[in-house]
């Protein structure tokens, strides 16, 4: 299914158009041409029909130009190979720290668990020496 497709569907069906054929008739084309339109991901738009999509679907222009263009490439979006191996390299960074805070934490534990046996012991003593 065509990203335009999912998005015309998710404001039929939030509430933002009663149809799809209200859709069409603010696009001012027909159903047919609009559903033809939907299903198509090789579309042939006019400026003035992209610019009523935009207001239609609540997007600004860049971001209907990049559903257009999803649909057209199949990519939703792209990213450079230097992003994507920055983002590899910031995701093992921060499982790295996780498992030191993992490591920590156990270790945290276990003096919370020695000190709380301390107090008990004490505790214990204490009330052995009143008595």
């Amino acid at each position: 299914m065509s990203e335009l497709k999912k998005l015309i569907q998710q404001s039929v069906k939030e509430g933002h158009w009663g149809t799809q054929g209200e859709i069409a008739e603010h696009l001012e084309i027909g159903q047919d041409q609009f559903s033809r339109m939907l299903n198509n991901t090789k579309r042939k738009l006019t400026i003035e029909q992209i610019l009523r999509l935009a207001q239609v679907l609540q997007l600004d222009l860049e971001e209907i130009i990049e559903v257009l263009h999803a649909d057209e490439t199949g990519v939703a979006f792209t990213l450079s190979v230097e992003q994507l191996e920055q983002t590899e390299k910031e995701s093992r960074k921060l499982i790295t720290e996780m498992s030191q805070m993992k490591t920590r934490l156990n270790q945290l534990e276990k003096i919370l668990f020695s000190l709380e046996t301390q107090v008990n012991e004490e505790t214990v003593e204490d009330s052995d020496v009143r008595e």
